[in-house]
């Protein structure tokens, strides 16, 4: 099992994620604490039998409270794990994954409500008890030894392929709602057409938001 953490460490609850991954990896659990594009779990999963994802959520839900959701099973509610710091997050990457046919057998998300995301590194202490308890239970299923972020060498042939494939499709969608936005008269845009260009450079989820909504029918 390896237990991987979203979010960002200095957005305060945001980084709940990141803190459950640490603490499992502290004890010499097999973690992951990844700050960036969702995008990247379909590639920090890869190969792995079961996975945990962790992250923070903003529902409006108390404080602390802790989510569970088979994601393997059925398409996670994307309102009960988008924290809102995230462009691509969490149920994008799962949905992603799906697509692919790059889901684990066993997938776990579990999202931890926030009480405060502003600046600052310290979670609130409701939150803070959550990550304990979380971790206490992940950490207990988890004899594997620890594992941090891997490099490109240390990738095997079919997990840089898939890199390289993911790159390739996401500069792709790019280029073609780039194309598209240049060839479409301003009256068939909604909103700005400089600033739909500068949204597709928002990974995945900047042309798919242009393709979605940008164009009017």
């Amino acid at each position: 099992m390896i237990v991987i953490g979203v979010g960002n460490a200095w957005r305060g609850d945001d980084g709940a994620g990141l803190a459950v991954a640490r603490r499992v990896a502290a004890e010499g659990g097999t973690a992951h604490a990844h700050e960036g594009d969702c995008a990247a779990l379909v590639e920090l999963w890869s190969g792995a039998d079961h996975a945990v994802v962790v992250d923070a959520a903003r529902s409006g839900a108390p404080a602390g409270t802790v989510r569970h959701f088979d994601a393997a099973a059925a398409p996670l509610p994307a309102a009960a794990v988008r924290s809102g710091t995230h462009a691509f997050g969490v149920a994008d990457a799962v949905e992603l994954a799906r697509a692919l046919g790059r889901l684990p057998a066993r997938l776990d998300v579990y999202a931890i409500e926030g009480g405060s995301f502003a600046a600052g590194d310290r979670l609130t202490p409701a939150v803070a008890r959550a990550v304990a308890a979380l971790a206490g239970r992940l950490g207990s299923r988890d004899g594997a030894p620890m594992t941090g972020s891997r490099r490109w060498s240390e990738l095997s042939r079919g997990q840089r392929r898939t890199v390289v494939a993911l790159g390739a499709a996401q500069l792709s969608l790019q280029a073609a709602a780039l194309i598209d936005l240049a060839r479409r008269p301003a009256a068939e845009v909604n909103g700005d057409k400089r600033v739909w260009a500068a949204v597709t450079f928002v990974n995945w989820a900047g042309p798919l938001a242009y393709f979605a909504r940008g164009r009017r029918r």
